[in-house]
């Protein structure tokens, strides 16, 4: 069975997915602090006691407040609050920047290898760009034929 290739932006775009994710998860996540205790969080706890009949009274929780979103995280995550600061929660977004990364080291190679035989056929020998920056560039690339 045959199967077809990603078109380069397929590939990006499936590359950058996760990027994507990681950044919502971290909007979400984000809060100037953790509330643990106050009228707010009794509140919850005695709304979420219909929802989750086994949420005891000493059971710990968190709230996470934000424009956004409004997240009761309960002590059976097993999430200290320090994974849920601010500072750790930055994780989250060097992985974004690791992930988008990885879906720009796919796409430029293969965008290169989709089009770089319509250039040599439209562009004979000349098809080599002429600008001393991007000729250090493709010094360093390797191009092999598909």
């Amino acid at each position: 069975m045959e199967t077809l290739a990603l078109s380069p932006r397929q590939a990006f775009e499936d590359n950058m997915r996760p990027a994507e994710l990681l950044l919502r998860v971290y909007r979400l996540l984000e809060c100037e602090t953790l509330q643990t205790d106050g009228d707010l969080v009794r509140g919850l706890r005695a709304a979420m006691r219909d929802i989750a009949r086994d949420l005891g009274h000493d059971e710990e929780v968190m709230l996470i407040y934000n424009e956004i979103f409004i997240g009761l995280v309960r002590e059976r995550a097993q999430i200290p609050p320090s994974a849920l600061k601010r500072a750790a929660l930055k994780n989250l977004l060097r992985q974004a920047i690791v992930a988008a990364c990885t879906g720009l080291d796919a796409y430029l190679p293969a965008l290169l290898r989709t089009n770089l035989p319509t250039v040599i056929s439209a562009r004979g020998r000349d098809f080599f760009p002429q600008d001393t920056e991007l000729q250090e560039f493709f010094c360093r690339t390797e191009i092999r034929p598909g």
